[in-house]
């Protein structure tokens, strides 16, 4: 029987949400953390609001490992005059123990506009209720587009509240949450420092503009070929290629001029040839003439690589009698 004493249970909360929002220190600068904990005791108190911990994750973090009783200083409801009060304070006093770049703040703000509009409507119900005037005198018709403007109205009164307490403008945040809307990958390099928030918005309007261009030629396409090309990976190529070669063509223009001296012209054009070769060569052709009589057996075809369709090589290749109906 092992009667090894365990380490005393450490009471703890849940974080509140805002204060997830701020990375955790980590590696040897939470290793410095603890050993100065160990030496010299928990130094400020975790701050404890409405049964959530909103500042001090990183000194129960500490406490945690060194097996020590966390100092808690729990704060009455009344501490904060309401929700929206407390998420200001968790970012003053987070941001002012960071070095971040407005990127970051604005990216950050965007994440916590919604946590404002939450609190934000909880604090109008509450309002609501106690003054015994919820939907009273509001015919059951009018309440959806009511609902619908007090929304609207709250998402722009909570994005600029986030720009107010994170010291950005209202347009940067507005930037961030379209990154963070339709490219949730860049929303983390905006917030990891990466990158900026025009950056990123710049990349995602470039993406959607190949999209547009990639829609376009997929559609020149037969229908049976277009199939495939709206879900194949490689597809981007096609655009990128025609990219390539308007570069191309700009830097040999380029090289016309004083500003060209040091461009190989021959170099170059040799190898925008070699690309538009091997884009040519591989561009669909034709439906895939071993595997279009049995659509559902085209993952085993060697021919088109399980794809559906084949480039011009392979479809000159085949049999007349499996290529009839199926060139371009």
């Amino acid at each position: 029987m092992d009667n090894t004493p365990k380490p005393p249970e450490i009471k703890t909360y849940p974080f509140h949400p805002v204060a997830n929002r701020f990375p955790m220190i980590e590696g040897d600068q939470f290793k410095a953390f603890c050993e100065d904990m160990r030496a010299n005791g928990q130094r400020e108190p975790i701050l404890v609001w409405r049964a959530q911990i909103i500042d001090g994750r990183n000194r129960l973090a500490a406490c945690e490992t060194l097996g020590i009783e966390p100092w808690y200083d729990i704060k009455d409801d009344d501490y904060f005059e309401n929700e929206e009060r407390a998420i200001a304070y968790i970012i003053s006093i987070n941001i002012r123990r960071r070095h971040l770049t407005q990127g970051q703040l604005a990216a950050l703000a965007a994440e916590c506009a919604e946590s404002f509009a939450s609190a934000a409507k909880a604090r109008q119900q509450a309002t609501l209720k106690q003054n015994g005037t919820v939907s009273a005198n509001l015919r059951e018709r009018e309440k959806p587009q009511l609902s619908a403007n007090l929304r609207e109205a709250e998402k722009g009164k909570a994005t600029e509240k986030a720009a107010e307490a994170f010291g950005v403008s209202s347009r940067s945040v507005e930037s961030a949450k379209k990154v963070k809307e339709k490219s949730p990958h860049l929303h983390a390099k905006v917030k990891a420092g990466k990158i900026s928030v025009h950056a990123a918005v710049k990349e995602i309007e470039k993406t959607e503009k190949q999209k547009a261009e990639h829609a376009a030629a997929v559609d020149t396409y037969p229908a049976d070929v277009q199939f495939k090309l709206k879900s194949s990976k490689y597809n981007p190529l096609i655009i990128r290629a025609k990219s390539i070669k308007e570069d191309g063509a700009a830097l040999l223009k380029l090289a016309e001029g004083e500003m060209g001296a040091f461009i190989d012209i021959n170099r170059l054009a040799a190898s925008l040839e070699i690309v538009e070769a091997i884009v040519k060569a591989g561009r669909p052709h034709s439906a895939c003439p071993y595997c279009r009589a049995d659509r559902l057996d085209k993952k085993g075809c060697k021919a088109c690589k399980s794809t559906g369709w084949v480039p011009k090589l392979i479809f000159d290749q085949a049999p007349p009698e499996l290529k009839k109906g199926g060139a371009k």
